[in-house]
């Protein structure tokens, strides 16, 4: 049995097409994740330390 990351790429290496969707969708959910949760916080944590 493998372990690790190695057999997750060599997996996506055979699918070129596969594998930028796969990059784009990670991208879409960081960039989500970061216009949806965390800049709202950081924007509340600032208006807290100016009050």
């Amino acid at each position: 049995m493998k372990n690790g990351m190695g057999q997750f790429f060599s997996a996506g290496a055979h699918s070129v097409t596969l594998t930028a969707f796969g990059i784009a969708a990670l991208l879409l959910f960081i960039f989500s994740l970061n216009k949806l949760v965390l800049l709202p916080l950081l924007e509340k944590s600032h208006r807290l330390l100016n009050d």
